[in-house]
């Protein structure tokens, strides 16, 4: 009777294992681009247009804090402004 031999690389490493750990890395990409979070672009309601390019939004936190941005969105580039110092609980809001 033959006896099946398993390929082995030297060190006694296996095939199984040499696979495995050149798929980690592949994997750990993979799952790292999945994101449930949930989009963190403000709705069309809550920005008005100051100008061509200048956008002012009321974003929500997750904690549900208000904060007023300016957004300037070019073909090329783009930035944000927001003003965190009378983001709503930063000063003390009348209630």
């Amino acid at each position: 009777m033959k006896r099946k031999t398993k390929m082995a690389l030297a060190g006694g490493i296996g095939i199984t294992a040499i696979i495995a750990f050149l798929l980690t890395p592949v994997l750990l990409l993979v799952l790292a681009g999945c994101d449930t979070a949930e989009s963190s672009e403000p709705s069309r309601e809550s920005c008005s247009d100051v100008s061509a390019m200048v956008r002012q939004c009321e974003l929500t936190l997750n904690d549900t804090r208000k904060v007023n941005c300016l957004i300037y969105h070019d073909h090329r580039k783009g930035g944000m402004s927001c003003d965190w110092d009378h983001a709503s609980g930063a000063d003390k809001e009348p209630q």
